[in-house]
């Protein structure tokens, strides 16, 4: 059984995720799941260059060309990146899946790929492109630091890279954030240690290729120096109507407000609220901590060589600063998360490594503190959740355990009155 438990632990997982996740795929062709998000997707060009126009582009194209109806392009487009994340993320984890305590945690955490399932107000969100090009990058660097990728196939891969970072910036200046993701795991690509003596041997053409991230940055500034208007989003949405009249104007709207209201607006509705600093508090902590313990004890046990260590305070910063402008405080720890836990799975990490919580030389106040630790961390994956927004909301209101009571429904109770409560019928 163990055996074979080794052997197919990707496989498995994988047919265990898909099935968490069916019941939200099935039910997202027939409701629309989160309103704000889907009214949102059909930002597009039909009266000028716009933010977040890119993917309201597409599916109108998609249902002008093939005639179906935009609801289903889209639940459809999210389902199969989705699903392409789910996979890839697996396929990393598969390091680590040895070590069965971490390889559970960090498949269970909420703050990771189960977000969207455990407060769907997280699902048929942007960050879902955003997070795909995270974890392609992530796995073509650990081929790199495994020896079975050369510098110039990785400098071709930069070259497919660069222009869909930017291409993701016009679907969600989220992107913007995530740039320096991206860069710090080249700079591990290039640079075995950081100082001005590398940067001399590292030659001219890895330079010149660290230098088209550039390029990633001039969407997010095009926006900044030409705001988009309220009239063109007015003319957007009448248009849009006649594609899904459940298609709302507020998140429409919304992208016509200047960065400096929306840091005054939102900096004062979560920092004023003593709910939201200890719900998102204790979520960044319960998410972040045990990672960062995690891979420090790979790290001491030389079980992984780190490259860089001091990168990762670069990659979380500008996720920070979202924390600033935006109200959906569980999306950016879902994306600061998963920033950090794939810049340690770019490396290599040794096989059959097993976490050691006790040792027959720790104290009893010891034991006991670790006890407490695997206690409540216990407590954080079957029951807790990262809400995706407000502060209004906590971490009590879901979890694993959560759904799969609502999976019970969804096969023997009364599930479609919990659905013509929460969610709109398409």
């Amino acid at each position: 059984m163990q055996n074979f438990l080794n052997k197919n632990i990707f496989t498995i997982s994988l047919f265990v995720f898909l099935i968490f996740f069916s019941p939200l795929f099935f039910y997202s062709f027939k409701y629309i799941i989160n309103i704000w998000a889907f009214s949102d997707a059909f930002i597009n060009y039909s009266h000028g260059f716009v933010r977040r126009g890119l993917l309201g582009e597409l599916i109108i194209q998609l249902n002008k060309t093939f005639g179906v109806e935009v609801f289903y392009i889209h639940s459809f487009i999210f389902l199969i990146f989705t699903v392409i994340n789910l996979i890839l993320f697996l396929k990393l984890l598969h390091k680590v899946s040895d070590d069965r305590l971490t390889y559970f945690f960090l498949l269970f955490n909420p703050a990771l790929i189960l977000f969207p399932l455990y407060d769907t107000g997280g699902y048929l969100r942007k960050e879902t492109f955003v997070i795909c090009l995270m974890l392609i990058h992530t796995i073509v660097c650990s081929k790199y630091h495994k020896g079975d990728l050369s510098i110039d196939r990785y400098n071709k891969f930069l070259l497919l890279l660069v222009p869909l970072v930017s291409i993701s910036t016009l679907n969600h200046e989220i992107q913007f954030f995530l740039i320096p993701f991206h860069i710090c795991l080249t700079l591990n690509v290039y640079f075995e240690k950081i100082s001005i003596r590398e940067i001399k041997i590292v030659s001219r053409t890895s330079l010149l290729y660290l230098n088209l991230y550039l390029i990633t940055f001039i969407p997010f500034f095009y926006f900044i120096f030409n705001p988009t208007e309220i009239n063109q989003l007015k003319d957007i949405y009448e248009n849009v109507l006649k594609y899904n009249q459940n298609i709302l104007w507020d998140p429409i709207k919304f992208v016509s407000n200047p960065l400096q209201s929306a840091i005054i607006t939102e900096t004062k509705n979560m920092f004023g609220s003593l709910n939201a600093i200890k719900t998102y508090s204790v979520s960044i902590m319960l998410a972040l901590l045990p990672i960062f313990y995690i891979f420090s004890k790979y790290n001491n046990d030389n079980s992984i060589l780190i490259k860089n260590h001091f990168l990762i305070i670069l990659l979380i910063l500008p996720i920070f600063l979202m924390f600033f402008i935006g109200r959906d405080w569980g999306r950016w720890i879902n994306l600061m998360t998963f920033a950090v836990v794939l810049y340690y799975l770019q490396f290599n990490i040794k096989r059959k490594y097993k976490l050691v919580f006790f040792t027959k030389k720790d104290s009893y106040p010891r034991v006991i503190i670790s006890i407490l630790l695997i206690l409540l961390l216990t407590y954080y994956l079957l029951f807790m959740m990262i809400p995706h927004c407000c502060n209004n909301t906590n971490y009590h209101m879901g979890g694993l355990i959560e759904n799969f009571r609502m999976a019970f429904e969804v096969f023997f109770g009364d599930f479609n009155f919990h659905l013509d409560k929460t969610f709109r019928k398409n």
